[in-house]
């Protein structure tokens, strides 16, 4: 299937917004660099947020389609727990940190896509706790599938704040693993 020219447009800005952070490129570089005209980049997005905006709603719907299909794959609390844990957090970490500024574009996301962000983590917590409220159990019943959910998401989700490289992101997200393995009859 041939890419259309938006396509090649978004491409051309996930490149270079990796390459050389949002604030360093212009839209002539975007035109530049799909190959086609600036009044092409305009006629399809009126700004660099627009592009970005395009860009986050992509990636969420590929983020969403991903993690469905790695969830139907499990069989088990834990490999579903390890199934978000790839697809989510550690995908994110990963491509974050594959952009030249990551601080930049993190910044960006929160402020132009706060409401993209915060209704797919409230998509996903929902289908957390659907999935936990099927039956298993919690060592404390104090703890219902929502507010694990919740917390679940938010630990691992926020794991990258302050984490200095990979290494100490991991052993974030496995600390968390592990405390939730524990609060479950799994």
């Amino acid at each position: 299937m041939r890419a259309t020219k938006e396509d090649q447009i978004l491409l051309a800005a996930k490149s270079l917004f990796v390459r050389f952070g949002f604030e360093k490129m212009t839209m002539n570089d975007i035109a530049r660099e799909a190959g086609v005209a600036r009044q092409t980049v305009y006629n399809r997005f009126d700004s660099k947020d627009a592009i970005f905006m395009a860009l986050v709603r992509a990636r969420m719907a590929e983020l969403r389609s991903d993690l469905h299909a790695a969830w139907t794959e499990t069989d088990d609390i834990p490999s579903f727990l390890d199934a978000f844990l790839r697809v989510v957090p550690i995908a994110w970490f990963d491509e974050a940190s594959s952009f030249s500024d990551p601080g930049e574009m993190i910044d960006r996301l929160h402020r132009l896509a706060e409401d993209q962000m915060q209704a797919f983590a409230k998509e996903v917590i929902t289908d957390i706790a659907a999935r936990l409220g099927q039956g298993h159990a919690f060592k404390s019943n104090q703890i219902t599938a929502q507010s694990f959910a919740e917390n679940f998401y938010w630990s691992t989700v926020n794991a990258k704040y302050g984490a200095p490289d990979r290494d100490a992101f991991m052993t974030r997200i496995e600390t968390t693993r592990a405390m939730a393995l524990m609060v479950l009859d799994a």
